[in-house]
């Protein structure tokens, strides 16, 4: 909230307890509260919530405001996803980080399984894999956010996609904790915003004192 960034994320795991519910909800009111209600608030499951947490979890977390419910199901239950979709909206449902490669976005948009596409560069094959993943979701009028795209390959695949939302995800880690980078040059955040670095290439350098 102090940084002035346009959301957060919280982490959420079901471990199968009634007291899961109680947990969310808490943290949900925790995080709108500090942040205010003109940010965006998202809940990422990883995998594991099932239809049943999904729905119920919708209902309790309505007043929050929850722009999305990231990796809900397994990334490949397509036809699963794409039928709970419209039983939670407006809240999104997000996923893709899974997805190794362009093939898997086409079966997803061909289901229809997400709201909102998350391809890592790092791990869908590049930033021609995005160009082509982001081309893929434009077709089918659904968003790109990457995961991952505060990192300096993400931004540039966000700068020169015009099907990409204007959102980076960035793991701030703990207050004042230092932390080892292993690509130097970096954007940092300033009033909420990363700017791409003008320098050559992706703009960064290996720090080989990490090697």
């Amino acid at each position: 909230a102090e940084l002035g960034v346009a959301g957060q994320k919280l982490t959420h795991r079901w471990t199968g307890q009634e007291e899961d519910y109680e947990i969310a909800v808490s943290a949900a009111d925790r995080a709108r509260q500090t942040i205010g209600g003109d940010k965006l608030l998202m809940l990422d499951v990883y995998m594991t919530w099932d239809e049943a947490v999904t729905n119920r979890m919708d209902e309790l977390l309505t007043p929050y405001d929850i722009y999305w419910f990231e990796d809900v199901l397994t990334p490949d239950d397509y036809q699963r996803l794409a039928k709970l979709r419209p039983s939670i909206q407006p809240t999104n449902l997000a996923g893709g980080e899974h997805e190794f490669g362009v093939a898997g976005f086409q079966d997803a948009a061909r289901y229809g399984a997400y709201d909102i596409w998350q391809p890592d560069i790092t791990w869908c094959g590049g930033i021609t894999a995005g160009i082509r993943i982001s081309a893929i979701a434009a077709q089918h009028g659904i968003k790109v956010i990457p995961h991952r795209g505060g990192e300096v390959w993400g931004l540039h695949l966000i700068a020169s996609s015009e099907h990409c939302e204007n959102l980076a995800e960035l793991v701030l880690g703990t207050r004042d904790k230092h932390q080892e980078s292993l690509w130097m040059g970096q954007p940092t955040l300033h009033n909420g915003e990363l700017q791409i670095p003008d320098r050559p290439g992706f703009g960064v350098t290996l720090n080989e004192a990490m090697l």
